[in-house]
């Protein structure tokens, strides 16, 4: 809002009929998209690594304890949770490196938060389909999710020197 706002006061400043109406409607839109999904007072709050990490080994009682009743407040009060995908990423890594947890138990783990209505991602298809590509493939979460965002956004292809993910026709080898 506080962008459109400064756009908005500049085409005024400007004087520029065209741009005034441009920065109009999209202020109007704003707005109306704000309302329709009632943002005003919803919060949403982010997780971090640690704190699935924590949730998924369990390995500090002090620590998921504190997580539990998080989350059990989190969900009483309907409060939204958001993992990006880099905390993905580095969630998996974590497990597989520092943990040497199996691929499956992880993967069943990503694909529980996946089915969680309260947990949000930037795209829960994209997600999803990551997931799946994860439990057939031999490479890495990271290069899956790379390659279901890369789709998602509209790329035909995504050129990589990973042999293994060109043998899997995942990525393609720059030509």
């Amino acid at each position: 809002r506080y962008l459109y706002d400064c756009f908005y006061r500049l085409a005024q400043l400007m004087t520029r009929p065209r741009l005034m109406r441009i920065f109009s409607k999209a202020r109007k839109k704003s707005y109306n998209r704000r309302n329709k999904q009632d943002y005003s007072e919803q919060k949403m709050i982010g997780l971090d690594t640690n704190i699935l990490v924590r949730l998924v080994t369990k390995d500090d009682p002090h620590q998921l304890t504190q997580i539990l009743t998080f989350l059990s407040g989190a969900k009483t009060n309907s409060i939204p949770l958001f993992i990006n995908y880099i905390v993905l990423c580095e969630l998996v890594w974590v497990l597989k490196s520092g943990y040497k947890y199996p691929k499956n138990t992880i993967a069943s783990f990503l694909n529980d938060l996946s089915h969680t209505q309260e947990i949000f991602f930037p795209n829960k298809e994209v997600v999803r389909e990551a997931i799946e590509l994860y439990k057939k493939g031999k490479e890495d979460f990271s290069d899956y999710l790379t390659f279901t965002h890369n789709k998602k956004k509209g790329c035909s292809l995504t050129y990589s020197f990973d042999t293994q993910l060109i043998k899997e026709k995942i990525f393609h080898l720059p030509s």
